[in-house]
């Protein structure tokens, strides 16, 4: 776009109806080897969108307003207005006050023409346009190229979740077998004094398979909620009725590890329009990691329904513990896949940090918030927030949300390499 700046390459317009200050522009354009497209006011127009001048100079001496009305008409045009225009006039106040012509910045030049302040002005015009058409061809350019990375990296993103999901389902499958077995065996030698010394060592089989049946677990469903379109399945749900069947899959854990679950009270009429499966997964992940990371002391529930003016109702679930709690400068990045806390990883709280990722997610589903508020060494706060009801839910068939039962999942897959038995147990390690 340079080559404007070359005199014999730019093509310059000067509308006006063969006045003198006209004859005068364009002889000193000439003299400078410009070249000059000259035209009257009714053509002006028409010729400018035919021809694209990189400049268009219009005589508004004359004493009607046509050259106003062509100034006011290139401006309107999509394939003039960003053409440059100097305009010529014997009285600068007389632009100002034709209302409706104060568009853009306005360049003029007052007759008589001095040629050398004509050039000078025509010269900065061009200069100035040729840097417009730069700038835009760059951010063209850049726009491309910025597509271009956004369409590889939904690709990517997209082949990464297909591989993920596939991957998953394939990993499902032989560590049911495994566990399956593990369970089988482990039942057997609880009853056979000559096999109780593997016991322990088929029960550690088994607490590593169900930890990574979890982990396998929350990849897929990571993967399910990462799909553009997600079908709810959105009913009214007793949060009092859904709060006991969530706190009664935990009584044995929390008894094991000496923690006190305190639950809240909830009148029974207090419900939501939501998912409950949905819900009902988020609730379970923090009510998990709560237990993971308390040591001693207890986690507490509270449910407290929020009415802001302007606002729609909420209903918020608070997940208090007197654990570890979280560093400061991790608060920020808590929820983000396979970020941990670095000062919490021990052997017993080892993990790849997708559990709080995925209550992320969900709370993104099902139009919620999450937050955090923690202290180390004094325990943390999550709150799940949700809305009373989700606005334009689709209510569709349920999709199956996946659940671990740890005393079944395991041996409830009916394919024939996974169909377990005694006699097959038998036939590998003799009669237990």
């Amino acid at each position: 776009m340079k080559r404007w700046l070359n005199n014999t390459s730019s093509i310059i317009m000067v509308i006006g109806n063969a006045s003198p200050h006209q004859a005068t522009v364009i002889t000193a354009l000439h003299t400078h080897s410009y070249q000059t497209i000259p035209t009257n006011y009714i053509d002006g127009v028409k010729h400018a969108i035919e021809t694209r001048p990189h400049l268009i100079l219009i005589d508004l001496t004359q004493p009607n307003y046509l050259g106003y009305e062509a100034w006011h008409r290139l401006r309107l045009n999509s394939d003039t207005r960003l053409i440059p225009i100097i305009l010529l006039t014997n009285d600068s106040d007389e632009i100002f006050n034709h209302s409706g012509y104060m568009t853009d910045e306005v360049d003029y030049i007052l007759t008589p023409i001095r040629p050398k302040e004509l050039l000078f002005r025509v010269h900065k015009q061009l200069q100035n346009r040729c840097l417009q058409v730069e700038l835009g061809d760059q951010l063209v350019q850049a726009s491309t190229a910025l597509d271009k990375a956004q369409t590889l990296a939904e690709v990517a993103q997209t082949a990464k979740k297909m591989l993920l999901a596939h991957a998953s389902h394939e990993l499902r499958t032989p560590l049911s077998t495994i566990l399956g077995y593990a369970e089988l065996l482990r039942s057997r030698t609880a009853v056979n004094s000559q096999f109780t010394k593997f016991h322990n060592d088929l029960q550690k089989i088994s607490d590593s398979g169900y930890q990574l049946l979890d982990t396998i677990d929350t990849l897929l469903k990571i993967s399910y909620l990462d799909r553009r379109s997600i079908n709810l399945y959105c009913e009214d749900v007793q949060i009092k009725t859904l709060l006991n069947e969530t706190f009664y899959s935990y009584q044995d854990q929390f008894a094991t590890k000496g923690i006190t679950l305190r639950k809240p009270i909830v009148a029974p009429n207090i419900a939501l329009h939501t998912d409950s499966g949905l819900l009902k997964q988020a609730l379970n992940k923090l009510i998990g990691n709560a237990l993971k990371f308390t040591d001693t002391g207890e986690v507490k529930i509270e449910v407290k329904a929020k009415n802001i003016a302007g606002h729609p109702p909420r209903i918020d679930f608070e997940i208090h513990d007197t654990g570890i709690g979280i560093v400061q400068d991790k608060l920020e990045t808590i929820f983000e896949a396979f970020e941990l806390d670095d000062h919490s990883l021990t052997k017993s709280r080892s993990g790849l940090g997708l559990g709080l990722t995925l209550v992320k997610k969900i709370s993104s589903v099902l139009q919620g918030e999450i937050y955090v508020q923690s202290e180390v060494g004094k325990g943390s706060i999550f709150i799940f927030s949700l809305p009373v009801s989700i606005e334009k839910a689709q209510k569709k068939r349920r999709v199956p949300h996946t659940t671990l039962d740890y005393q079944s999942s395991a041996v409830s897959n009916k394919t024939p390499q996974n169909t377990l038995s005694s006699n097959s147990i038998s036939s590998h390690f003799g009669e237990i």
